[in-house]
């Protein structure tokens, strides 16, 4: 027995055939896809959050050096100046070691650098030091006698008290190696002494 289908029936059921055959999976489709080049990028992009930034360290620790040694040179101009002049035996020995002992530091702050590879040029900040000592200098070098010994013992008190605060609130935090921790502890003992000294010789002028 022949079942006959209506012409209609059998456009349907041909057009619902094909329809199978050509329709895919849109989920199966996105999960073969590769992965976007954005997502790429930022997974092999390094993680820099904990990189130390080891060359500003550096910068920091020459310029804590050229400001020290700027520190070392108005010390050693004005025990210079202290020589020339009619004042106490005391007071000129006091320059005479002033004179030694910075220009010792001087040295020791340049082979330090020099071993270390660094250059010791002038800063902003070594600039307003010397200027500083610069022109208390010039304040001392139109004295005389009494005049000067007076001026001078107060020069040196303040500024050696002016370099230990610089020492302790900002170039010993801007050394981050050992050496250079222990040249600036070493140079501040030598301050501090200074510092007693001259006011030793203040109390007895």
């Amino acid at each position: 027995m022949k079942i006959k289908f209506h012409p209609s029936v059998l456009l349907f059921l041909l057009s619902l055939a094909m329809f199978s055959c050509t329709n895919t999976s849109p989920n199966s489709q996105a999960a073969d896809e590769p992965m976007t080049t954005d997502t790429a990028a930022m997974n092999a992009m390094p993680d820099t959050s904990g990189v130390n930034n080891d060359s500003n360290s550096a910068d920091d620790e020459t310029d804590a050096l050229v400001i020290l040694n700027a520190i070392n040179q108005n010390e050693i101009d004005m025990a210079s100046e202290a020589q020339t002049k009619n004042i106490s035996r005391p007071v000129k020995d006091y320059a005479a070691m002033l004179h030694k002992e910075h220009s010792e530091n001087l040295n020791k702050t340049r082979q330090l650098a020099s071993e270390k590879g660094m250059t010791l040029a002038e800063t902003n900040a070594s600039t307003e030091v010397k200027n500083k000592g610069g022109a208390e200098l010039n304040k001392l070098k139109v004295l005389e006698g009494k005049d000067f010994q007076a001026a001078y013992l107060d020069a040196m008190i303040s500024g050696h008290t002016e370099a230990l605060d610089k020492i302790d609130n900002q170039l010993m935090a801007m050394a981050t190696s050992e050496d250079v921790r222990q040249h600036l502890t070493e140079t501040r003992g030598h301050v501090a002494m200074h510092l007693e000294k001259a006011k030793q010789l203040k109390g007895s002028n």
